[in-house]
């Protein structure tokens, strides 16, 4: 395991402008970009049929899927207010579609580049919401490998970030950090990702407020 942070910026400070300064920034500190990735939240909700009553549905009312494009074999189905994640493959979304008990509200698709920068792998993307690719913001994923707790490891991230910062030419804007309560879903050290498809869904729900 190790230590990881997701930050963001909402739509409104700029994100194209916010996400080449972060790239130029990353660069300038010679960084070594390994590729292009993306991650999909998509959000689904029960369909309430009036043949169904309180006793036979037992389903949760919300449903997240998320899906990594280093992982396109995994999918990781989340129930936010139930606290419970499940691991499946790809049949599991052919199932849901079959039984139609979900009906799919919308996708927050995170797509950038990856850089590898010494003890630190980060990515950088722009946050799109489909149907309609609206521009909702840009997140930054960073993991720091020599340590396994992001709280305890707090001053690595803020070097990092003032590191960034000396290295770009304009004032970056304040990213929020994504907070969220992993320990809730009894998941292990072991379950990386897992864990990342906690943040990434907690991280598009506060892109989706504004």
């Amino acid at each position: 395991m190790v230590a990881r942070w997701i930050l963001h910026v909402h739509s409104g400070q700029q994100p194209g402008r916010q996400l080449q300064q972060l790239s130029q920034a990353l660069e300038a500190l010679e960084a070594e970009s390994s590729g292009r990735w993306s991650v999909n939240v998509a959000t689904h909700r029960r369909v309430q049929e009036e043949s169904y009553t309180k006793s036979e549905v037992k389903a949760a009312r919300d449903l997240s899927v998320v899906t990594f494009s280093s992982d396109a074999a995994s999918v990781y189905l989340i129930m936010r207010n139930e606290k419970q994640l499940v691991t499946a493959d790809q049949d599991m979304l052919i199932l849901l579609n079959r039984i139609a008990l979900y009906k799919h509200r919308s996708t927050l698709v995170f797509e950038g580049t990856d850089y590898a920068l010494g003890d630190f792998a980060v990515k950088i993307s722009r946050t799109i919401l489909k149907p309609g690719e609206e521009v909702k913001g840009i997140a930054m994923d960073i993991e720091y490998m020599p340590a396994t707790d992001a709280a305890a490891a707090h001053p690595a991230l803020l070097e990092f970030m003032a590191a960034l910062q000396e290295a770009s030419n304009e004032p970056l804007s304040d990213m929020s950090i994504v907070e969220t309560a992993i320990a809730e879903y009894g998941l292990s050290d072991t379950d990386i990702p897992q864990q990342a498809a906690i943040l990434y869904l907690t991280c598009a729900s506060a892109l989706l407020q504004v």
